[in-house]
């Protein structure tokens, strides 16, 4: 088995959350550092940041590892976070252990945070996009958590303040 370091593993995380979101198709831009990013005309930013815990090593001899990620999907405007979604494992903190037991990226966690983050980051700012008004209306409802995770949606009044909710 190719032996990897914990840098080459968050980098396969960037690659397949990249992917499978199909970001670069919707004009987002990945940054420096692994964030993805995304500007738009009427002083909005769209940001799916990554937090990485500061002592992830792999060790192959004794078939031990520990990459552990976090990220939060966010719309901001200027320095003001208006809209949230983050996932968290239910075991507490904010950072999901990313190594199976043989080692390897854990993509079928992977495949369970995609459809999450397509309905309620992805698919919200297109709905924000074309009616404000409307998609923040949903966003108050109540939600089903999985067993695993947790997750949650916060939304600043600043933002109800700007983009208005229906009377």
């Amino acid at each position: 088995m190719e032996q990897k370091r914990p840098a080459d593993i968050f980098q396969e995380l960037l690659d397949y959350l990249w992917n499978g979101l199909g970001l670069e198709e919707k004009g987002w831009k990945r940054l420096k550092k692994g964030d993805f990013k995304k500007r738009t005309k009427n002083g909005l930013t769209y940001l799916i940041w990554f937090d990485r815990r500061r002592y992830n090593y792999i060790d192959y001899e004794i078939g031990h590892g520990n990459v552990e990620v976090g990220f939060t999907c966010i719309i901001k405007q200027g320095d003001d976070c208006l809209y949230s979604f983050k996932i968290e494992p239910t075991t507490g903190g904010s950072f999901f252990r990313m190594l199976t037991e043989d080692l390897r990226l854990n993509t079928g966690l992977l495949d369970t945070f995609l459809p999450l983050v397509k309905a309620n980051y992805l698919d919200f700012i297109d709905r924000f996009e074309a009616d404000p008004v409307e998609a923040l209306q949903p966003v108050c409802a109540p939600f089903t958590e999985a067993e695993d995770y947790s997750w949650f949606i916060y939304v600043r009044e600043q933002m109800v303040e700007r983009y208005g909710t229906a009377e």
